[in-house]
This record gives structure tokens, C-alpha cells and sequence, in this order.
């Protein structure tokens, strides 16, 4: 009777292992690119930048959370930013690389160090333009 015991509960727990280790995925913690090249290099694969230019704003920060992404699941870090002041809307992506934060804006390929250089644009939201 114990064996009988014993082979139910192993064939219970194996189908349960079956059923669930599908689902399982290994978290794998992002790193930052190796260089700026890396980077270049990385953003050059990236289509976002290629498609036609957004229309709004959130259209617009649709594409950093894109790159964000895209990104993570190659491994990379990367985040999106939105800010807003007065009539004037800034969306920027930003990535780590040794020790120093670099900018871009998302309909480009072109990373900076210093935030002043990243493009400031006034885009409608979508809710506004209606």
C-alpha cells in the first residue's frame, strides 16, 4: 500500500513540475552597455528611430518604452522619460556606460552625455488635438 502511496505522490509532483516548469523563466539582471559604441551600435539595429515621426507626445514616449524593451530583452538597460513644463514636452531615453549617463532622443541614434543637447519638442497630446 505504500508503494502505491508513493508512486501516486511522485506522478502527482512530476505532473505538477511538468505543468509549471514551462512557465518558469530565469530572471536575468540587465547591464549597461559595455561603451558608447556598443550602444551606437545596438541603436543602429533598433528600427524605432526609422519610422516616420510622431505625431503627439505620447505617441512619442510609446517609442522610449519601445526601446526600453527591446533593450531589456537583449539584456540592456535602458529607461524612458517623459517630462513636461509649459507648452514644452521633452521624451528621452537614457543608459549607463561606465559610470556616465548618456541621452538620446527615441527618433534618433544619437547619444549624448549632457542633457542640454537632447531635443526639446512641442507635440500635442492626443487628447488636446481633438
Amino acid at each position: 500500500m505504500k508503494i502505491g502511496r508513493m508512486r501516486a505522490t511522485a506522478l502527482l509532483l512530476l505532473l505538477v513540475t511538468i505543468a509549471i516548469l514551462p512557465g518558469c523563466k530565469k530572471e536575468v539582471p540587465l547591464t549597461n552597455f559595455s561603451s558608447v559604441e556598443a550602444l551606437q551600435n545596438w541603436l543602429r539595429l533598433n528600427d524605432v528611430s526609422e519610422r516616420p515621426k510622431a505625431e503627439f507626445t505620447d505617441e512619442w514616449h510609446d517609442k522610449a518604452k519601445e526601446i526600453v524593451k527591446a533593450a531589456a530583452k537583449d539584456g540592456y538597460k535602458v529607461e524612458a522619460h517623459y517630462a513636461q513644463k509649459d507648452d514644452f514636452y521633452s521624451v528621452y531615453c537614457q543608459a549607463a556606460i561606465d559610470g556616465k549617463t548618456w541621452y538620446w532622443d527615441p527618433e534618433t541614434d544619437d547619444p549624448s552625455k549632457d542633457i542640454e543637447l537632447v531635443k526639446v519638442q512641442w507635440k500635442p497630446l492626443q487628447s488636446e488635438a481633438k
